[in-house]
């Protein structure tokens, strides 16, 4: 476990023993906003990745505790200002074959909508998601674009940061025969994309996400999304308090203000 990691699930034990943590969750839980989970595999096979019991579990507490919902919901709903108190949106972005194979069965199982963003210039390759199993598993799994080939989008100049935007959002829509409307930049810190960037993403799509820690309320920018990563490292007390959004200010602070 890395220093960042020991840190975080430090302040996190102290955040819940303390009841900090339960607290933060009931202030948060009474207002409008929505949290973003970010998952990449679902796999036994690597000691790397969130396991399928871990997932399952995760996903479980979830359903019990939050309410689910799907990025088109959520978009609907943030035009009246009316998102649902406790909402959640689940994210696996890549787009593994896991996801099909172990990720799509627990959330059907929990009735959990969620958003894969597979990489379109990887799409029917070795250990990847194919148009396939992207098609069986419909709703209520969403497909998001995530680039090509995952560049740095700000290390780009423009005319490729754009093929690398509009050509995965034209390769997910022909293949899928359904409209893409949602981005995530690959890495997603602040650093990962500019003003270039969003403007690119602005004209294409209807929000983007990013790796940027945080909860989401309504007045947040749609193109600059906050999201909470779930690693394999985190065990499950580290995930409720990460999913309440309690520890997100303190992972700011070692993130350089994110």
């Amino acid at each position: 476990m890395n220093t960042a990691l020991k840190i975080e699930k430090t302040l996190a034990y102290v955040l819940y023993f303390s009841g900090f943590y339960a607290l933060f969750k009931a202030i948060r839980n009474s207002s409008r906003n929505v949290r973003i989970l970010t998952y990449h595999s679902i796999t036994d096979d690597s000691g790397n990745m969130v396991t399928r019991d871990s997932f399952d579990r995760q996903m479980d507490y979830l359903s019990v505790n939050y309410v689910p919902i799907s990025f088109s919901e959520f978009l609907e709903g943030s035009k009246g200002n009316s998102v649902r108190k406790k909402s959640i949106i689940v994210t696996l972005d890549d787009g593994y074959m896991d996801n099909y194979a172990n990720a799509y069965p627990i959330l059907k199982k929990h009735n959990i909508p969620a958003m894969i963003f597979p990489l379109a210039g990887s799409i029917d390759r070795e250990r990847m998601l194919g148009w396939s199993e992207m098609k069986e598993m419909g709703e209520p799994i969403a497909f998001g674009a995530h680039t090509m080939t995952h560049p740095v989008l700000s290390k780009l100049p423009k005319k490729d940061a754009e093929k690398e935007i509009v050509g995965s959002k034209e390769v997910l829509e022909k293949g899928l025969s359904r409209k893409v409307d949602v981005f995530a930049y690959p890495y997603g810190s602040r650093a990962d994309f500019n003003e270039e960037t969003k403007s690119i993403v602005r004209r294409n799509f209807s929000c983007a996400v990013t790796t940027i820690p945080g909860v989401n309320d309504l007045d947040n920018d749609l193109f600059e999304l906050r999201r909470i990563g779930c690693s394999h490292e985190n065990d499950f007390i580290v995930f409720k308090v990460k999913v309440s959004g309690a520890l997100s200010p303190f992972i700011k602070l070692y993130r350089k203000g994110e």
